[in-house]
């Protein structure tokens, strides 16, 4: 059985959902290995005057913070935005550490899943194929032989992930800036086969990345999904998931609202598990995946609709020049 003493440390970012940040703290301390991970908490400074209620609630919570083996705090004098903010701190965490664990603030977790995740991302440290270790797994029903084992897909899922310094500077290359990020995305559109497998993998990713495109905006998680792919790269996900997302309910920047409570009804698996990291790809998976994320008929419509009016409006403007 695989073993690792190395802990990676814990990145959260957070701003005004206090209630929802509590949780998320108290359920990552109870995880095994708690006591032994550096916790790393940045505070952005509130953009509107309703943010303050919660904000200094949370600001008044820190110092009750316990149970990990350090705790490092940082607390905003100016509002960074969601993307400034994540990608400085996680700067600052990579000048010390070789890999990281990030998650939003709205996230519940299992008690395995700092377990998980460490033994991926000490198992994996020398695979350059493999990009992240999710301990999320979508709301999808595996075979029962998978339990103990992992799965690899060619996409990403930021609800609580383990990240390496190296493949995330390999990344970042690609979005150092927002120009650039939309140029990597264009320059995705440009080749019609590219965009078919992305399609072919999970069709929502798409439309995700044509609307960054069109409204000049950088979500980290599609960006990840379009780079993974661009790289014939993989992430690893355990069968089960270890983690649980309560912020569908519109009150972050990105998220949307989940009226059917898919994510929110979703279990976390509490059980011991001696993880066996033997990673299996099959198109059984990947299809399980794909209809999960799959979109209307209607909404396939709308995204030719849309492409073809942005690579119209693309030849014209080159036209021009």
């Amino acid at each position: 059985m695989f073993n690792t003493t190395r802990y990676a440390p814990v990145l959260i970012c957070t701003l005004h959902r206090d209630v929802l940040f509590k949780q998320c703290i108290e359920s990552l301390a109870a995880c095994d290995y708690a006591q032994l991970t550096d916790l790393y908490i940045c505070v952005d400074f509130p953009y509107n005057e309703s943010q303050f209620f919660g904000y200094n609630n949370i600001i008044n919570y820190l110092p009750s913070i316990k149970g990990f083996k350090t705790l490092n705090i940082t607390i905003r004098e100016k509002n960074f935005g969601v993307n400034e903010n994540w990608s400085k701190m996680q700067q600052f965490v990579f000048l010390e550490h070789d890999r990281i664990i990030i998650s939003e603030d709205d996230n519940i977790f299992a008690k395995s899943f700092l377990d998980f995740v460490n033994k991926g991302l000490e198992k994996f440290k020398d695979n350059r194929k493999i990009f992240s270790i999710s301990g999320y797994n979508f709301p999808i029903n595996l075979p029962d032989d998978l339990l103990s084992n992992i799965y690899l897909w060619p996409g990403f899922a930021g609800w609580g992930v383990g990240l390496w310094r190296d493949r995330y500077y390999q990344a970042k290359e690609t979005f150092e800036n927002l120009d650039l990020s939309i140029h990597y995305k264009k320059r995705f559109f440009s080749d019609s086969k590219k965009v078919w497998r992305l399609h072919n993998v999970a069709n929502h990713i798409v439309p995700s990345l044509l609307a960054c495109v069109m409204k000049k905006v950088f979500l980290g998680d599609v960006h990840y999904c379009l780079f993974i792919n661009e790289k014939n790269m993989l992430s690893v996900f355990p069968p089960v998931s270890l983690v649980k997302n309560l912020g569908q309910d519109g009150s972050g920047v990105n998220s949307g609202v989940d009226k059917l409570n898919i994510y929110l009804n979703q279990p976390i698996y509490n059980k011991k598990i001696n993880w066996e990291f033997y990673p299996i790809e099959n198109a059984k998976i990947n299809k399980l995946i794909y209809n999960h994320f799959k979109i209307s008929f209607l909404s396939k419509i709308k995204l030719c609709i849309n492409l073809f009016r942005y690579h119209l409006f693309s030849n014209l403007n080159a036209s021009k020049y």
